[in-house]
């Protein structure tokens, strides 16, 4: 949905959707750590949905993905 609609990163959201996007994403993260670093494809998609938290101003999205890569 993030890779096919650009213009969500701009749209105004509903409340709280990027705190619970970090919630979920983080808990993924920490769960399928081994599969992110395995997998290309698992990794692009995950760095998709961080990289859309960063561009909301997320220093969590920042963070975790510094921690992927």
């Amino acid at each position: 949905m993030l890779k096919n609609n650009n213009n969500l990163s701009t749209d105004k959201l509903e409340p709280d959707t990027v705190f619970h996007l970090e919630n979920l994403i983080r808990k993924y993260i920490f769960l399928q750590s081994k599969k992110i670093k395995k997998e290309r494809k698992v990794k692009n998609d995950v760095l998709i949905i961080l990289n859309f938290l960063i561009k909301k101003g997320s220093v969590e999205g920042y963070m975790l993905r510094e921690r992927i890569l």
